[in-house]
C-alpha cells in the first residue's frame, strides 16, 4: 500500500504528464517521484480517465516492465490519446476529467472460476486464442454477479456469453490498490 503522500504525488504527476502532452505546458510544479522507493518496483498498472461518471479512457498492462512510476506516467498519456474506443482528449477537457490508478499484484492461476471473488479479484480470461481483462472494481461498479462478469468477459474477448463454462479456458486473478482524484 502506498502512503497518502505517494498517492497524491503520483496523481499530481499523472495530471501534469497528460497536461504537458495535450497542452504543451503545465501549471503544476514538477513532482519528484524518484524519491519513493516503492514506486521503483516493477508492477502492472492501469490508468482510468473518467468524465463525470463515464469512461473517457483506460489503458494498462498486467505485468510491469519498467519502474511503476514510469509505467503509470506513460499509461496516463496512452489512456488520454491512445484508447481506441475514444477520440484523443483535448487540452480543454482536462478540467472535466479525473484520473484513477489501479496498481496491480502479480496474477495467479485459478482452476475454478467459482473461486473468483467479485470486488476483490481482477480477472484475466483466455480461451480460443482470445483474452479479456476486468479490473477488480468493474464488476462491483456494474453490479454484476460472478456469472454476469464472466459472460461480459467472454463478450469483451469476442466470444459468446457462457464460453467460460466449457473446457479450454484459463483464469488468472490479481488484486489492485485503487485510488484516484476526488
Amino acid at each position: 500500500m502506498l502512503s497518502e503522500d505517494m498517492r497524491g504525488d503520483l496523481l499530481c504527476a499523472v495530471r501534469r504528464e497528460v497536461e504537458m502532452h495535450l497542452c504543451g505546458s503545465s501549471s503544476r510544479q514538477e513532482v519528484e517521484l524518484e524519491k519513493y522507493g516503492e514506486l521503483h518496483r516493477l508492477g502492472g498498472a492501469f490508468v482510468t480517465i473518467k468524465k463525470g461518471e463515464h469512461l473517457r479512457g483506460c489503458i494498462g498492462n498486467i505485468l510491469g516492465r519498467k519502474p511503476l512510476y514510469q509505467s503509470v506516467l506513460q499509461l496516463a498519456v496512452e489512456a488520454a490519446v491512445g484508447d481506441p474506443r475514444f477520440l484523443s482528449m483535448e487540452c480543454t477537457e482536462l478540467q472535466e476529467v479525473r484520473f484513477e490508478l489501479s496498481l496491480l499484484t502479480v496474477p495467479g492461476e485459478v482452476d475454478d472460476p467459482r473461486d473468483i471473488v467479485i470486488g476483490t479479484d481482477g480477472i484475466l480470461f483466455s480461451a480460443d486464442g482470445r483474452s479479456a481483462v476486468f479490473l477488480p472494481q468493474v464488476a462491483s461498479e456494474q453490479q454484476w454477479s460472478l456469472e454476469q462478469t464472466l459472460d461480459h468477459l467472454c463478450i469483451k474477448a469476442g466470444l459468446s456469453p457462457g464460453r467460460w463454462r466449457r473446457e479450454g479456458c484459463t483464469f488468472q486473478v490479481f488484486q489492485a490498490e485503487v485510488f484516484g482524484e476526488e
